[in-house]
C-alpha cells in the first residue's frame, strides 16, 4: 500500500514532503516527515506547520530506543497523540498508544492502514 499517497489524500493533499532519510538504509517510506498545514495565517496568508504526521528518521530512532531503555516498550515509535503520549507501531503490526503516567498502550488500530483510516479527521 502507498500510505505517503493515502495519507495525502485524507489531509486533502495538505501536507509538505520532507527530504526523506538518506542514510544509506533501505528504510520504509514512513521514515519521511511530514508537516501537516493549515490553511494559512488569516493576517499573511502564509501556509504554517502545525504538527508531525510521522516523525523524522532521527526522531523515530531516538524516541524507540529511549521508550525500550525507559519502559521496555517493544515496537516502534513513529508519532504522538499531541500530548506526548507514542504511537508504537508492534512487531504484529498494531498501533498502539503509550501513556507513561500509567504504563498502559491502549489499541488504537490492528494496522498501520487501519490506523491512517481512524484518525481520518484533519
Amino acid at each position: 500500500m502507498d500510505y505517503i499517497s493515502k495519507i495525502a489524500e485524507m489531509y486533502h493533499e495538505n501536507i509538505l514532503l520532507q527530504p526523506q532519510y538518506t542514510g544509506g538504509n533501505n528504510l520504509h517510506p514512513l521514515c519521511q516527515r511530514w508537516d501537516l498545514r493549515n490553511d494559512g495565517n488569516p493576517k499573511t496568508g502564509e501556509i504554517m506547520p502545525i504538527g508531525w504526521i510521522v516523525y523524522p528518521y532521527e526522531m523515530i530512532r531516538s524516541d524507540t530506543a529511549f521508550y525500550r531503555a525507559e519502559y521496555k516498550i517493544d515496537g516502534i515509535i513513529f508519532s504522538d497523540d499531541g500530548a506526548g503520549n507514542p504511537f508504537i507501531l508492534k512487531p504484529d503490526g498494531a498501533v498502539v498508544c503509550f501513556n507513561a503516567i500509567d504504563g498502559e498502550e491502549v489499541k488504537a488500530a490492528n494496522s498501520l492502514s487501519a490506523f491512517w483510516t481512524a484518525n481520518n479527521n484533519p
